[in-house]
């Protein structure tokens, strides 16, 4: 389903990457090997991945927080984890009241769903900061190829509200709310109905 969409794209680059730091650092693990074993590429990969969904950035660099990461997802909580470098230490205040027994939830961040299954392994239904990209293929045989470039980075406007968004291309643009197209009667009509890239990525 997202063989075709920039999360796919970013995927292969990220795996792509984790690779050339695995051969980088793999004489060194060698060095080591009654401490690492045989440590692989595949072990190297999920290490990263466990750290990378885990780990929280700050001015030094990222981190990771005991029990910090037990705390869920909510795109429209204001509760936040803040950290003081200084003072090496960090501390969550909820956005509201809970119960007893009431699951205690935080923003991640101003992620769309993009990012969070990239980064995270999840989406969220009606995410309120989600995104799509769009790919325009501009073929350099074509004449009018300089004008259309030129067209598409004058009105190309950067995505601001993911703090961690995918790569964008020259020739992509975003678009940043994204409605379902379930809701409406004439759907058919433009033939988007059975695309899941016309609606939110989760969704």
């Amino acid at each position: 389903m997202i063989h075709g969409s920039s999360v796919y794209q970013e995927t292969v680059y990220h795996k792509s990457q984790i690779e050339k730091d695995f051969l980088a650092i793999r004489p060194v693990l060698k060095s080591f090997c009654q401490s690492f074993g045989d440590f692989t590429c595949k072990d190297f990969m999920h290490a990263c991945t466990l750290v990378g969904s885990r780990a929280w950035g700050g001015t030094k660099g990222l981190s990771l927080i005991p029990f910090a990461d037990f705390l869920n997802h909510d795109g429209i909580s204001e509760a936040i984890v803040m950290s003081d470098d200084d003072k090496q230490c960090s501390e969550v205040t909820a956005d509201r009241d809970y119960v007893p027994g009431e699951q205690v939830l935080i923003r991640y961040g101003k992620f769309s769903n993009a990012t969070l299954m990239l980064d995270f392994g999840f989406t969220i239904p009606h995410n309120i900061y989600d995104q799509v990209q769009i790919q325009l293929d501009i073929p350099k045989h074509d004449p009018l190829h300089g004008m259309k470039l030129d067209l598409l980075q004058q009105y190309f406007v950067p995505q601001a509200n993911d703090a961690k968004s995918l790569k964008c291309s020259v020739n992509s643009f975003t678009i940043n709310k994204v409605f379902d197209i379930n809701c409406f009667p004439f759907q058919s009509t433009f033939g988007l109905s059975n695309d899941p890239r016309a609606t939110n990525l989760g969704g």
